[in-house]
């Protein structure tokens, strides 16, 4: 075991021999280990930092030395460089294999946490799923538009904790820019919404059970203000004289088809939502007993509530069993009796209506005036408007759509149904319903 002055030359120089051999370098100092060169039979030359501990040789690699100038391989001052590293561990006390042996697991733990750290697209999907157990109806589309939106902005495969406020910043940007503002508002509390999930999801056992982590520091939309001016407050509400007019056409087969007809019905005698009254099924309805008991996977609020069916909605009910035929939905749909109809199918059937009212009228028809387009969800708001009118209190309003079964009262404590007063504001609506569809003038006292 040779010790020398450790130089290109000299390494160049050393021949192989029969065995292999060592070359230590001669400038060393005790306790701080040394470069050594391992020369092999084959030619092979190898840079390696040597040391003892106790008796024992331990010998850690370093790199191969090049054949030749500006091949392959290790340099020699790097390899010195390197020797002195370990030299300054081995004088602190720490052995250099236990120091590398400690990197390596942590950059295996660091890989190992990136692999695990989710998608921007595990992230959305994770949300929409998070949504759905929740009972959430609009997962779908929360899904389709994050995703939708996002796409041309950012890499969806890409890690979600690499997608930064600029990203958001750009893709509410490129809504805006295309006269989608309301929707901008809705992307915005969308993203918000599903990195706040992701804030969550790494620390909560119910949720992190296939080891993905999102590994997310904060809400990169948090800081994005909405577009205020986009918004306003629904407010239209058929007044009774309209109401008049709309009962009177449901009549009428030749503004809606008798299913439509039902719907509408529906809406307008209970003031529920359209989504409730679309995923309407049988099996909800004691029609002896007019009760509409609400399940909580079809209430938007995820809790059970009574709606009590007036007498002409029972029996525009009666007469839809039949055209429902053998489905166990009320409102099927016609090329599917095992699924509802879709929220968007009222709307479109208002806009079939407006249609040929607006035509109708554009024509000369005697006594064809148009009005104010709505909404079948502004059914739901007329419905609220109008009991109020006829001197219904807020209270029992807000029990009759469920407006207050979400607070922690109401969940936690209130178990009382409000049946009979619900039953006595329904009988006082239908009766205000049957005066304005004989007399569109008619004003409640």
């Amino acid at each position: 075991m040779a010790k020398i002055n450790l130089t290109q030359a000299s390494i160049k120089s050393s021949k192989p021999r029969e065995k292999q051999y060592w070359l230590d370098s001669a400038a060393a100092r005790r306790g701080r280990g040394r470069l050594s060169v391992l020369v092999m039979p084959s030619g092979i030359k190898t840079y390696y930092f040597t040391y003892y501990l106790g008796k024992a040789k331990q010998a850690i690699k370093l790199g191969n030395v090049p054949k030749t100038a500006g091949a392959p391989g290790m340099t020699l001052s790097s390899a010195f460089a390197k020797a002195e590293e370990y030299g300054d561990l081995l004088s602190n006390g720490v052995d250099p294999r236990e120091y590398i042996k400690a990197q390596i697991a942590e950059l295996q733990r660091r890989e190992a946490e990136e692999r695990r750290n989710g998608s921007l697209q595990q992230l959305f999907d994770c949300y929409a799923q998070n949504m759905a157990d929740n009972g959430r109806r609009t997962y779908r589309r929360v899904h389709r538009d994050l995703v939708n939106e996002t796409a041309p902005v950012f890499d969806l495969e890409d890690k979600a904790k690499r997608f930064k406020t600029e990203h958001a910043v750009e893709i509410l940007g490129r809504m805006i820019d295309r006269g989608a503002e309301v929707q901008s508002n809705r992307v915005r509390a969308f993203l918000h919404a599903a990195f706040q999930y992701g804030l969550h999801h790494d620390n909560d056992p119910k949720r992190n059970r296939n080891g993905s982590l999102f590994g997310l520091s904060h809400n990169p939309v948090s800081n994005i203000p909405r577009q205020k001016s986009a918004e306003r407050a629904l407010d239209r509400n058929l007044s009774g004289a309209e109401l008049s007019r709309l009962l009177r056409d449901l009549d009428d087969i030749g503004h809606f088809n008798r299913s439509n007809r039902v719907f509408f019905l529906a809406m307008i005698y209970t003031g529920q939502r359209v989504e409730e009254v679309a995923r309407l099924r049988w099996e909800d309805l004691d029609l002896s007993k007019g009760i509409w008991s609400v399940h909580p996977d079809r209430s938007k609020v995820g809790a059970s509530y009574i709606v009590p069916i007036a007498p002409e909605l029972r029996d525009a009910l009666v007469e839809q069993r039949e055209i429902a035929a053998n489905s166990a939905l009320v409102f099927p749909k016609r090329n599917d009796p095992t699924q509802h109809i879709d929220a968007t199918t009222p709307s479109q059937a208002l806009k079939r209506y407006f249609t040929r009212i607006q035509k109708a009228h554009a024509e000369g028809e005697r006594g064809v005036e148009p009005w104010s387009h709505f909404t079948a969800r502004d059914l739901r708001r007329t419905f609220k408007t109008r009991l109020g009118e006829i001197g219904v209190s807020k209270s029992i309003r807000d029990q009759l759509q469920a407006h207050q079964l979400g607070d922690t009262s109401s969940k936690h404590y209130d178990r009382y149904d409000y049946l009979k007063e619900k039953l006595a504001a329904i009988n006082v609506w239908s009766d205000a319903l049957e005066q304005w569809k004989i007399n569109s003038d008619w004003t409640p006292s």
